[in-house]
């Protein structure tokens, strides 16, 4: 039951620090992000400041080890099927 109570506590600091840090962050702040579909990165980004450059890495980075992840599952899956 603590734990509960300890998490509902961490989201709800995490979104205080989030609207603080909105309201006193500069109006020239970049966004940007990354969409997994499958094995497929979406990029976005906007602003003066873009992080695109290190989404396209997070993006690369998070497409080979979902990949790494599916092949780990069909040759465990192949082996286990012939040792039954």
């Amino acid at each position: 039951m603590r734990l509960i109570l300890v998490g509902f506590l961490v989201i709800f600091l995490g979104f205080i620090l989030v609207i603080a840090g909105s309201l006193t962050s500069a109006p020239s702040a970049g966004v940007g992000g990354v969409v997994l579909i499958g094995p497929i990165p979406i990029f976005f980004g906007e602003g003066p400041s873009s992080y695109a450059g290190d989404f396209v890495v997070l993006g690369i980075v998070l497409t080979i080890i979902a990949v790494v992840f599916f092949l780990l599952n069909v040759f465990l899956l192949r082996s286990f099927r012939r040792s039954m």
